[in-house]
């Protein structure tokens, strides 16, 4: 399930780069379902993941202006990577 709001910046290739490996990761580690929100913010994006991955996923650093937060609540992890143009 993927979900966009807003008009989206153009981000540069490295950044999606971050984003995308973080987004493999998740979606490699998920058991069954994953809900991706692709949201356009003050100055760049948000992507952020729910997904049944039943442990913390390892995440790439934030690089390239990239940066990322995680939470896990038992099976459950909540993830957002954030570019930012500034």
């Amino acid at each position: 399930e993927i979900e966009t709001a807003g008009p989206l910046p153009q981000v540069p290739g490295p950044a999606r780069r971050v984003i995308t490996d973080a987004a493999i990761a998740i979606l490699t580690a998920s058991r069954s379902r994953v809900r991706i929100t692709l949201a356009a913010v003050t100055g760049g994006i948000a992507v952020s993941f729910v997904a049944d991955t039943g442990a913390v996923v390892p995440l790439p650093g934030a690089d390239e202006g990239v940066s990322i937060e995680q939470e896990q609540d038992g099976s459950m992890l909540w993830a957002e990577a954030r570019w930012n143009s500034q």
